[in-house]
């Protein structure tokens, strides 16, 4: 992401179920400064969906955030994500089969149950399903630069530069 837009972008990589100290506040963040985010899961992209109808390999964006009530009263953190696939969803919990969803939580959060790639799930599910979230904060308040550096055959460069 930080080669497409310039601005600074950040990657969490995880292990299944790893708690990242600090990516939900992250997330949450993300979605109130209306940065860039998405979802890597692990795998090879094979054209197919594993058994919790996820593309394994594959990059979902990650579009919202939310700290709910859920049926039983339970305070419950959920993710969006979108498929760019525009089908093709999560089958778990708050999945749009799901049993987990009352008529005001489905209000609350605008969610409808058709096949448009567009799903919700628990944020502890997201970390069990998915091993990487990236963040670009991209601000149109911002002017981002950039200096193009030629690769060396050593494998990386240096540069020496002098902020006045």
């Amino acid at each position: 992401m930080r080669d497409l837009t310039g601005a600074p972008a950040y990657t969490y990589t995880f292990e299944a179920g790893e708690e990242i100290p600090g990516l939900w506040e992250k997330i949450l963040e993300g979605e109130r400064m209306n940065y860039a985010m998405s979802a890597g899961s692990p795998g090879v992209d094979e054209g197919a969906y594993n058994d919790h109808g996820i593309v394994p390999g594959h990059a979902y964006s990650l579009l919202a955030g939310k700290t709910v009530k859920d049926k039983y009263g339970n305070i419950v953190n959920l993710v969006k994500l979108r498929n760019p696939w525009k089908e093709g969803e999560w089958n778990g919990r708050f999945s749009d089969v799901s049993d987990d969803w009352t008529p005001q939580l489905m209000r609350e959060l605008s969610h409808s149950n058709t096949n448009d790639g567009i799903f919700w799930m628990l944020f502890e599910d997201m970390i069990t399903v998915f091993d990487q979230v990236d963040i670009c904060k991209v601000d149109d308040d911002a002017i981002y630069s950039f200096m193009p550096v030629q690769a060396s055959h050593a494998g990386y460069s240096l540069i020496k530069f002098t902020v006045p």
